[in-house]
């Protein structure tokens, strides 16, 4: 599985508070964003939601993750798919980069 960047990791952090002052590695980021989001659903379940969809993660995936039958401890898989989203953005803009103008005569 590829690495987030710096940006999204970045993000990751000031979107749920985690005050992580290096670059983790992914399997440390969600762990740490797994607490943050067992603390969310436990205290502060439609400031969460609200947080998915902002940052436009499927509800049909996040009602998956959330379902009794899931294997996974919800918090995990939550954490899981908000650092597949962050994959899929980043995969999505190095797709359909451009290249900046050099002058507005460009366009």
């Amino acid at each position: 599985m590829k690495e987030l960047d710096r940006t999204h990791k970045n993000l990751i952090n000031s979107e749920f508070g985690l005050n992580l002052e290096d670059q983790p590695p992914d399997e440390e980021l969600i762990k740490v964003l797994s607490d943050r989001i067992a603390y969310l659903l436990m205290h502060e379940m439609e400031s969460f939601m609200t947080l998915m969809y902002r940052m436009d993660v499927s509800e049909k995936k996040v009602a998956a993750a959330l379902s009794p039958t899931n294997q996974e401890a919800p918090n995990v898989a939550l954490a899981k798919l908000i650092i597949q989203r962050q994959l899929d953005r980043m995969q999505t803009k190095s797709k359909y980069k451009q290249t900046p103008l050099k002058d507005w005569m460009d366009f």
